[in-house]
């Protein structure tokens, strides 16, 4: 038996053993997403109110072609800083905004 067999049929008797959900019942599962949050869905989407993901990377590529044509270069910052920044730029009032905790090391955090 060749390797390439071999492997074919590994992945057909693992895949052949799992039980995972279709798109269609994921999309029946009575959990409801978190507000502020959304899915976003390869097509087809499961319901007509559901966000498309490849819509969202065609945009998103789109934005980015653009910029670069014109000499920008992207930025990907982490999804967590310390509250300050955010208080020093808009003043106290955006901590009711925001969500925000101390972290291990006792510092005020926010995503």
């Amino acid at each position: 038996m060749t390797i390439a067999k071999h492997i074919d049929l590994v992945l057909n008797i693992e895949t052949e053993n799992l039980k995972l959900p279709t798109l269609g019942q994921a999309a029946r599962c009575p959990m409801k997403g978190l507000p502020g949050f959304r899915d976003f869905y390869p097509e087809p989407v499961p319901t007509p109110d559901s966000w498309s993901l490849d819509l969202r990377r065609h945009i998103f590529d789109t934005w980015r072609g653009t910029a670069e044509r014109y000499g920008f270069r992207e930025y990907d910052g982490p999804p967590i800083e310390e509250l300050d920044l955010y208080t020093k730029k808009s003043g106290d009032e955006i901590v009711g905004q925001l969500y925000n905790f101390a972290d291990k090391g006792d510092r005020n955090v926010s995503l």
